[in-house]
Formats: structure tokens, C-alpha cells, sequence
């Protein structure tokens, strides 16, 4: 929300996608998602006002099957901890 840091999503060939964060004057790039979403990967995040969490999409199924399932799912920058919204993967 300051303007310090971009997040972006990309992927290796052959592997989903995953949420990465850098600070936006350059520097290291540091991965937030490890694949915990589902096994289509984590795209398109954007932070939360305070800056400390960012919420992001979650591909639950392969993407060449049609009817696809997708989800939400928030990231905590400081703890790590991951919470999925409504209708996403482990959500109650």
C-alpha cells in the first residue's frame, strides 16, 4: 500500500504458480506461497491496507481441466499463517 514492495506470481515450466514479494527499489525476491492453496498454484495477491498480509488466489485443480475450482486465501507477512476463506481449500 506504500509503495515499497510489488508482489507478482510466476512459475518454473511444469509447476504451479506461486506469490512472490520484492522490495520495490530492488533487492532480494522472497517466495510467500509454498503450495499450500491446492496443487494449481496461488496467483494474482494483493496487500491488505496495513500492509502485513496479503490476500491471493487459489487454483484447487489442474488447469487444463475444465471446471475448475478456485479459492481465496490470506497470508500473514509477519507469522506466515495462512487462513482460506469461504469455499477454498480447509476453509469450515
Amino acid at each position: 500500500p506504500d509503495g515499497s514492495r510489488i508482489t507478482f506470481f510466476g512459475n518454473k515450466p511444469g509447476y504451479p504458480s506461486r506469490i512472490y514479494v520484492v522490495p520495490a527499489s530492488g533487492g532480494a525476491v522472497r517466495q510467500v506461497t509454498n503450495g499450500e492453496g491446492g496443487p494449481g498454484g496461488e496467483t494474482d495477491a494483493s496487500f491488505s491496507p496495513d500492509g502485513q498480509s496479503l490476500v491471493y488466489g487459489v487454483q484447487m485443480a489442474d488447469q487444463t481441466v475444465s471446471g475448475q475450482k478456485f479459492g481465496l486465501g490470506i497470508r500473514n507477512l509477519i507469522s506466515n499463517q495462512v487462513t482460506p476463506l469461504a469455499g477454498s481449500p480447509d476453509s469450515k
